[in-house]
């Protein structure tokens, strides 16, 4: 009777992170219609600060953005940990860690047109990556 207790409270668990995961991974989020990324790379470690990566899109309730591979000539064979270092002024920033890199998207808020911008940090490099948003309507 324990046992079973057990198994059905891990298998509970588990469909809880399941969800949450699922909920949470921009890959599963709806993408905009009209959706590209220009990247200007990485600065290496105390080199020059890179021009900003470019997301344009339309504000049509989705989210874009990118799956980063390669950082400053160093490739991964995972995603890097990254973190918001500079939240964006109209709209939200989803980033996910996944099996072969780690996954940037943005989404603006309803009815927002214009330019945002946000920065992400990659934490295995120490490298501040900054995004310029231009969003159509």
């Amino acid at each position: 009777m324990i046992r079973a207790r057990l198994v059905l409270a891990i298998a509970v668990g588990l469909c809880l992170v399941g969800r949450w995961a699922m909920a949470n991974d921009p890959a599963s989020l709806p993408s905009s219609k009209v959706c590209s990324f220009q990247s200007s790379g990485f600065a290496e470690r105390g080199g020059v600060p890179p021009a900003p990566n470019v997301i344009t899109m339309d504000n049509d309730g989705g989210w874009c953005g990118h799956l980063s591979v390669s950082v400053a000539g160093h490739s991964f064979g995972f995603g890097a940990p990254m973190h918001l270092v500079r939240q964006p002024a109209h709209g939200q920033v989803s980033i996910a860690v996944v099996g072969g890199g780690t996954r940037i998207f943005y989404k603006p808020d309803a009815g927002f047109t214009g330019s945002d911008s946000f920065s992400v940090m990659n934490e295995t490099l120490n490298i501040v990556m900054p995004y310029n948003v231009v969003v159509t309507q």
